[in-house]
């Protein structure tokens, strides 16, 4: 099922933590940013314990190192958010669970891919 318009925020959040997940097992030490949700949808697991999340996200590598914080982005390096790096697509599912967990959104990374930008 395609995720309702209502739920969108909460997808671009998923997606922020997404690439906030990637970037901790992934072995270089540039910080990835969404640049945009390509598609979105979700469906109710099959043992009925929460919602898998199937996002198509468009990400680019930054000039950031992976442990700059926001506060930083600014100016350590100066606007490392913004210069433009390779892009990628990426396939993450994750799974919402209904019990509460640790993670701001509720949700963990089950499973990644990406790939050099193509089209859809």
């Amino acid at each position: 099922m395609t995720v309702p318009q209502d739920e969108l925020k909460q997808i671009q959040a998923m997606a922020d933590f997404a690439m906030q997940t990637l970037d901790l097992i992934d072995e270089d030490n540039v910080k990835r940013k969404v640049v945009k949700v390509i598609k979105a949808q979700k469906q109710l697991t099959r043992d009925g314990s929460g919602i898998m999340y199937y996002l198509w996200l468009e990400t680019q590598d930054t000039q950031c190192p992976e442990d700059t914080s926001p506060e930083s982005w600014k100016s350590d390096p100066p606007n490392c958010m913004n210069v433009p790096g390779p892009r990628r697509t990426c396939k993450v599912n994750l799974l919402r669970s209904w019990l509460p967990n640790r993670s701001r959104v509720n949700a963990h990374v089950v499973k990644s891919e990406c790939d050099p930008l193509k089209s859809w």
